[in-house]
């Protein structure tokens, strides 16, 4: 989040909390008109925010998956039927009656 959302946030939620409004709710529909728009400006700045922070996560891991790939096929041959373990740390297994963690008899 930048500094603009973070202040908007910010605002929006103040001003949903406070008791004091902008327009007093005594009046009939313009009372709760400021509540409105601030709850629609902070659902907005967390849409965006959220939207935001997927759209890097799926940059780098498009990135890292670029670059593994860059690796692996500047690399030296591998055996067929083997593959590369992905980036969590688990192990494909290619052969069924391959066991993980342990050697083939």
């Amino acid at each position: 989040m930048n500094w603009k959302q973070i202040i908007a946030l910010a605002a929006s939620i103040g001003t949903i909390a406070s008791p004091i409004d902008l327009i007093p709710d005594a009046i009939p529909i313009l009372g709760l008109s400021d509540d409105a728009v601030a709850v629609v400006v902070a659902g907005y700045t967390l849409y965006k925010a959220v939207k935001a922070f997927r759209a890097a996560r799926m940059a780098k891991a498009a990135g890292g998956a670029a670059k593994g790939a860059a690796d692996g096929a500047g690399g030296a041959a591998k055996p067929a039927g083997t593959t590369s373990p992905p980036a969590g740390g688990a192990k494909i297994i290619v052969d069924p009656g391959e066991k993980s963690g342990g050697r083939r008899k």
